[in-house]
Formats: structure tokens, sequence, C-alpha cells
């Protein structure tokens, strides 16, 4: 049985209730709108799901109903809406997929990627989500592309812009990010709708 899911794809309609088993071995794993990106414990990458803009990495646009090995020595792995950024064990950075809003980071401007490109070196950690990806490097600093909120309005950042220091995390939502310091402290930027920033935070779009 298929369906649907845009005017481009058809893919399985293959709905689980329960949980069910899909590979062994696996040492992390990370969610996107319609993708999953999962590394083996031997540092391997692995995608399945949609692909309609390249966010596998594999050098196509097809959807895969099974998991695909994209590449190995990968150290971490974060799947946005319609992109992937992986940091690979020389803490390098790379970046694929759908690159509307700059969320690459690569500075070339709009298009789909669909092999993985490399961004910058010294990452310890990255974090993305719908248009923005965020990477704290081996140093403490924050880096931060995409669409971003500059305190008044969203602002596109074609390459990796330096936010903040000292931070050890960082997790990027839809519309807004949070960073954790090394003191313990939790900060919050972004579009403060739903109080998603807490503390008294303003609705501002």
């Amino acid at each position: 049985m298929t369906k649907y899911d845009d005017e481009r794809n058809i893919v399985e309609n293959n709905d689980k209730s329960t949980p069910t088993k899909i590979m062994d071995g696996v040492a992390q794993a990370s969610a996107g709108e319609g993708h999953t990106m999962a590394i083996k414990s031997d540092g391997s990458l692995w995608a399945w799901g949609r692909n309609e803009y390249g966010q596998f990495g594999d050098g196509t646009t097809n959807d895969k109903s099974t998991p695909t090995k994209i590449m190995d020595d990968v150290a971490q792995v974060s799947a946005g809406w319609h992109h992937t950024v992986a940091v690979k064990g020389d803490s390098s950075l790379w970046a694929w997929g759908d690159n509307w809003y700059s969320e690459l980071g690569d500075g070339l401007g709009r298009r789909e990627v669909s092999n993985p490109i490399k961004i910058m070196d010294e990452v310890t950690q990255v974090s993305v989500h719908y248009r923005q990806t965020a990477a704290v490097k081996s140093d403490g600093s924050l880096w931060a592309w995409g669409s971003i909120w500059n305190g008044t309005q969203w602002e596109e950042k074609f390459t990796p812009t330096k936010i903040m220091d000292d931070v050890i995390q960082v997790s990027a939502g839809s519309y807004h990010t949070m960073a954790i310091k090394s003191d313990g402290s939790l900060w919050a930027w972004g579009n403060g709708t739903f109080r998603r920033l807490t503390r008294g935070a303003a609705r501002c779009r």
C-alpha cells in the first residue's frame, strides 16, 4: 500500500503504533521531518525515509524504505527539516540537503546539495532544525547560520557567524535556540511565541 506524501514522491505507508526494531549496533540517531539518520558503533552513517532534497547525502534524491550507508568515520549527526549535518571523527563538519535558507552554511546560495560538503573544522557538537544550523567548536565558541533571529527580525546568514563563547552544548529549534554554558547557565534566543524562551518573554514574530 502506498500514498503520496507530496507531489514528487511516493513512499511506503508503513505506520507503526508500537516500537519496531530497525537495526543493531547503533550509537546515535537523529530524526528529521521525513528522514532518519543513524550512526553505527563502527562510525558508519546510515539514512532512510524521504530524500527529495538530497538530505540523505548519497548523491541522489531517491527515497529509501531501508537504511542506506552514506559515509564512514562519523561521530555525530543531526537531521533537520530537509537538511542534515554530521561531525566526523576528525571534528570536521559536513552538510547536505536543502539550502533554501542557507542552512548548509557554504555561502553558495539557494540550491539542493545531495553530496556532503565540508563547512568547518574543530566542531565538537552540532544541532539543526527547520531553517538553521548551530555548532559548538572545541574552543567553546558557538556558531550559527541559516535564518537567524537578530533581536528584531529573521536575518539570513550564508556562512557560519559567531554568536557567543564558553558554550558546551546547543539545541536548535524551528524558531529558537538554546545553549548551555560551561557554568551550567542556560541561554535562549529567537521567536518568543508560546513562551518558548520563558521568563516572561514577549510574543514576537
